[in-house]
């Protein structure tokens, strides 16, 4: 079966019921596991997220082994060539940075546009050379 998903986690992070059933609802076809190392070589792209331990209510995070859900040196030679790696940034441990020299982690490529359109806003934002944004960047306005 071809499916569009497949959902990699521990089963602690494991996909919530209702995102499941929105995916049954419309017939999307996906699939669950925790061994990356075996689907690895099938995908086209990987999107791969940090532990995100903000959302933790008991520290549950911790408690969870993740070399086996990173993406090193060695899951590079299992990846399809023309594969394609995510990520949304800021990373933890999940991505060695020896992961950034490869052409197919295009994480940097994501980075850049949103880099780019901040800083747009910015100056969009704050006029250049009005003195009254200077005294509002430099908290001293009155």
């Amino acid at each position: 079966m071809l499916y569009v998903g497949v959902f990699i986690a521990p089963e602690q992070f494991s996909m919530e019921p209702d995102v499941k059933a929105h995916l049954e609802k419309h017939r999307i076809p996906y699939a669950e596991t925790t061994r990356l190392a075996e689907v690895l070589p099938a995908l086209d792209a990987i999107y791969i997220t940090r532990m995100q331990t903000e959302w933790d209510t008991a520290g549950e995070s911790n408690n969870v082994e993740l070399s086996q859900f990173s993406i090193g040196t060695p899951e590079l030679s299992a990846l399809k060539p023309d594969a394609i790696i995510m990520h949304p940034l800021p990373r933890g441990r999940e991505i060695d940075p020896a992961v950034d020299q490869d052409p197919r982690a295009m994480y940097w490529r994501q980075e850049r546009p949103m880099v780019e359109a901040t800083n747009g806003e910015r100056q969009s934002v704050i006029p250049a050379g009005r003195p009254e944004s200077r005294r509002v960047l430099s908290g001293s306005a009155s």
